[in-house]
């Protein structure tokens, strides 16, 4: 074979080495972008909250709720600079073995109207038609209905009247009752020590 046949051989099998590469090296670019699109897509799916994790389910059975801290807490804020406050004061119960939030008093108390707002926020999986009951030490009850829920926990919400204020202010706690989804009644008492300092510093 002559030196010219022997080079244009050589050159022959060179460019197609480099077109093996260049291609070997194509398919591990769209390679390392597949690899690199499913990352994300997972790094995205796991900053995404999901709605099965976030559920606060009602207790189970012989599971106890506790006061989370002080009973009582509150906070003013106006809608805008130089506004009206409007003020909230809230106690939470929280499952003793695990630290869920159970049960959110929220008591607010409008600009607008000054009138007090009794809000409750309940876990979900509960029987949603029996509703949420209160009594002051066993007397004054009262039925308030869920109005709306989301992945936080049911939630039901009516104003106070006269004389439910004056029993939490003499009473010694308030006992919120609701039924699980086998109807069962779970009932959470929570504490009025300190309700009427603390309200009166928000009215």
């Amino acid at each position: 074979m002559g030196a010219g046949a022997m080079s244009e051989n050589f050159t022959h099998r060179l460019s197609l080495r480099l077109l093996e590469t260049a291609g070997w090296a194509k398919s591990c670019s769209r390679a390392i972008r597949r690899i690199t699109v499913g990352l994300a897509a997972v790094i995205a799916l796991g900053h995404m909250p999901n709605a099965a994790h976030a559920q606060v389910s009602a207790p189970q059975a012989g599971q106890a709720a506790k006061p989370a801290g002080p009973p009582w807490s509150s906070r003013c804020s106006a809608a805008a600079r130089g506004g009206p406050l409007e003020c909230q004061m809230e106690q939470r119960a929280v499952v003793t073995e695990t630290g869920r939030l159970l049960i959110l008093l929220t008591i607010r108390v409008p600009a607008e109207t000054r009138k007090p707002v009794l809000a409750i926020q309940a876990p979900n999986s509960i029987y949603l038609p029996a509703g949420v009951t209160i009594d002051i030490d066993g007397d004054q009850k009262a039925k308030l209905e869920f109005q709306m829920c989301d992945g936080n926990g049911c939630y039901a919400a009516a104003p106070i009247a006269d004389d439910l204020k004056q029993a939490m202010f003499k009473g010694l706690k308030m006992n919120v009752a609701f039924q699980n989804l086998n109807k069962r009644e779970f009932k959470v008492p929570m504490s009025l020590s300190s309700f009427t300092d603390v309200y009166n510093s928000i009215q």
